[in-house]
């Protein structure tokens, strides 16, 4: 037998051998082919025509990995980037997926800005008060580089602060603490030339400031007319309370809702804010605001499209001359005891509601309640807490995507439950001290998977609780 028939079987097991796929640890696999060539379309290549060239398998793999791990959270990433080199490619390769870090300690700041995910963040919340702000901020710039979200407490710095130019939303807290020597003047300083820092943020849509001191007079606010695409604001009152301090606030017409962080807006800081004239166009008051027969004139001079109204009158009649309302929360204030029909007969002439939060402390019935949400054709949220007098929940309208039952001092009946289940459209259910009897084991399993997909199948948030009526229950949670 010559040399060269011995050599063939040799050549071909070699052949063989080299085409078969090669063996790796188990913790890392292959991804497709990157050397298979582009498939060319059946009907073109017995044509004979030249085809378009198709994606490599190698890059629709890439693209299939990145759609699914787009919807992942950071922690769900990190776990994806250690299957294989091909998923840790995809990850460190990908779009941003832009996720909160969420609260963070001077130990895992340092681990999250060494991180190789660290282009994935877009959110951080630093609640340990920083030893040097300055360097704090600096790491976030130089790390972070997709950072939108930022909430920080800030003590006294000795060098400039410098921000992340590209933050939207910034929650500042200057939150004294017992071990800092800081007067008022040192504090004002300090605050107004953050506040001047902060008005250099070209992007920044929304601000919040924190304050614990009771009387700032120095504090000003005027450099945040600086900031161009500045809309909403949430500022302590404890900042807004001289003259020069309420027309800085003011000033800043550009500012489409303003909110107060620590305490109830009163009705004397509303009316020095609202005097007229003025050229305000703030569409958000934040939480209880107190709505009085003087306070009316000053919120009509607003295009809200949202209250929350403490209310301390004996009607509600105002609310049907703001055709910008989309979003209402009322709650009963003082000793007045308005007449629950009348309240709810002004709720529905605003056909543009879309939600809706109200005190059933104003003792309406269930039929009344319910004439009332007919003619709300466009509502989504429905929030009704301290029922007295509702007995049944069939007038619950079919197109709610969320809905709270809080507290009822009369409970309705289990068989009531019904009408919930009949809400295919909800997204959010909270259920609290509603019915005679708890749901139990069973009742709680009809809102949880798989259950739940046949009757809400598009259910995200399911909250239950039960108490035994009392004699004095606690009855507002809000």
């Amino acid at each position: 037998m010559s040399a060269a028939s011995n050599g063939a079987p040799a050549a071909a097991a070699a052949a063989a051998t080299a085409s078969e796929p090669r063996v790796h640890p188990r913790h890392f696999h292959d991804g497709p082919n990157p050397q298979q060539p582009p498939l060319k379309p059946p009907a073109a290549a017995a044509a004979g025509e030249p085809a378009e060239a198709q994606p490599p398998a190698v890059q629709l793999h890439r693209h299939a990995m990145e759609s699914v791990l787009a919807f992942c959270t950071l922690r769900e990433l990190v776990t994806a980037s250690a299957v294989s080199r091909d998923w840790q490619a995809a990850v460190l390769s990908m779009a941003p997926v832009q996720r909160g870090v969420g609260r963070c300690d001077a130990n895992r700041l340092t681990a999250v800005c060494s991180s190789p995910l660290r282009r994935h963040a877009s959110s951080i919340a630093v609640y340990d008060r920083p030893a040097s702000p300055s360097v704090t901020l600096e790491l976030l710039r130089q790390s972070i580089p997709h950072l939108r979200k930022l909430d920080v407490v800030l003590g006294p710095s000795a060098a400039p602060l410098h921000f992340p130019p590209q933050l939207i939303e910034l929650e500042l807290d200057f939150t004294t603490e017992a071990d800092v020597d800081e007067d008022e003047e040192q504090f004002a300083a300090r605050f107004n030339t953050t506040v001047g820092a902060v008005a250099g943020l070209v992007l920044l849509e929304k601000l919040v400031l924190r304050c614990s001191l009771w009387t700032n007079e120095g504090c000003s606010l005027a450099a945040l007319s600086q900031a161009p695409s500045l809309r909403h604001l949430e500022v302590s009152t404890h900042i807004v309370q001289s003259d020069a301090q309420v027309n800085e606030l003011r000033a800043l017409t550009e500012l489409e809702s303003v909110h107060f962080t620590d305490d109830v807006i009163d009705e004397a800081l509303l009316g020095r804010l609202l005097a007229q004239p003025h050229n305000l166009h703030w569409r958000d008051l934040g939480d209880q605001t107190p709505v009085t027969e003087a306070v009316v004139p000053l919120l009509l001079s607003l295009p809200l499209n949202r209250l929350d109204a403490y209310l301390d009158m004996p009607d509600a009649e105002f609310i049907t001359q703001m055709p910008n309302l989309t979003a209402l929360t009322i709650q009963q204030a003082g000793d007045m005891q308005p007449d629950g029909d009348l309240i709810l007969q002004a709720v529905g002439r605003c056909e543009n509601l879309r939600k809706l939060e109200i005190d059933g402390s104003y003792a309406f019935t269930s039929a009344e309640l319910g004439a009332c949400l007919r003619r709300l054709p466009q509502l989504q949220a429905l929030c009704v807490f301290n029922g007295q007098k509702l007995t049944t929940l069939s007038s619950l309208p079919r197109t709610l995507t969320s809905l709270e039952l809080v507290n009822f001092t009369l409970r309705v009946p289990m068989a009531e439950l019904q009408h919930v289940l009949s809400l295919r459209e909800l997204r959010s259910l909270r259920l609290c001290n509603v019915f005679d009897e708890p749901l139990g084991t069973a009742g709680e399993l009809l809102f949880k998977p798989p259950f739940v997909w046949d009757r809400m199948p598009d259910l995200t948030y399911f909250e239950h609780s039960w108490q035994a009526p009392q004699a004095n229950p606690f009855l507002n949670p809000f």
